[in-house]
């Protein structure tokens, strides 16, 4: 059976041959983020120091994705499109190693609970470390309790970052989905493990540039979280958001923010 080692925590653990390597990584509960989990976002690239080829072929997707994060796709691979045919030895996440630091792991308490809809919630969190901060647009991944080992699931913080001590998000409960009806369970004083704050889908503050501002759904959550932000900053400009609702409403919205 082959054995993955995660050198970046000096840990190693022994794969079925053929098994997706996401699910490798999340039962050895290592500090490699995902996202999409469908190699389109990059979020997961990790250096392969050796045993590159028992990784599998490497589709187009895959290329094009690392490509798009400017690494070399001859020394990085995305877990997510991977499955494990031989020993193999990764080095850090790409996103590890940008940052210099260890992925942060964050303990939440549930600060409130609010239905918008039959389906939709808002939830609000208490984080209790100062150094905590995110951009506008970004992400934390959630680690949902589930039989056998915990999986991970990624929600847009849809508060802006001035409030240093809370964030909110913005979930759909889904028909069978484990990790939407987990977050929809959670009430008032519940605790539960994030990491984060993710993802390159940020404000661009200093561009001149007229923002255009697009969302659907639930997907209303990160552009929030740059509209309040740009309401704190009292940033000069004009904004056009469109929000779409069902197949047949679009609203439109233009937005003056004056000094």
């Amino acid at each position: 059976m082959p054995n993955i080692k995660f050198d970046h925590e000096n840990k190693t653990v022994i794969a079925d041959n053929g098994e997706w390597l996401y699910d490798v990584v999340q039962r050895a509960n290592i500090g490699i983020p995902f996202s999409c989990k469908a190699g389109a976002c990059g979020t997961c690239a990790t250096e392969i120091l050796e045993g590159y080829d028992n990784l599998g072929e490497q589709s187009a997707r895959e290329v094009r994705a690392l490509n798009s994060a400017n690494l070399d796709p001859k020394k990085f691979r995305l877990p997510c499109l991977c499955d494990v045919h031989g020993d193999v030895v990764f080095g850090q996440p790409f996103l590890e190693r940008e940052k210099g630091t260890k992925l942060s792991k964050h303990q939440v308490i549930v600060e409130s609970y609010r239905p918008l809809n039959g389906t939709v919630a808002e939830i609000r969190f208490f984080i209790e470390n100062p150094e905590f901060d995110f951009h506008p647009g970004q992400y934390m991944i959630f680690r949902i309790p589930h039989p056998g080992q915990a999986i991970h699931r990624s929600y847009s913080i849809s508060t802006p970052p001035s409030d240093k001590s809370h964030f909110e998000i913005c979930v759909r409960s889904v028909a069978g989905g484990h990790g939407s009806n987990y977050v929809h369970r959670l009430r008032t004083g519940n605790q539960l493990e994030v990491e984060g704050p993710f993802g390159d889908f940020v404000l661009q503050e200093n561009s001149k540039k007229q923002i255009l501002m697009i969302a659907t759904g639930t997907g209303m959550a990160p552009i929030k979280s740059m509209l309040m932000h740009l309401l704190d900053k009292k940033v000069l400009g004009k904004l056009d958001f469109f929000l779409v609702i069902g197949m047949k409403q679009i609203f439109f919205i233009q937005i003056y923010f004056e000094g």
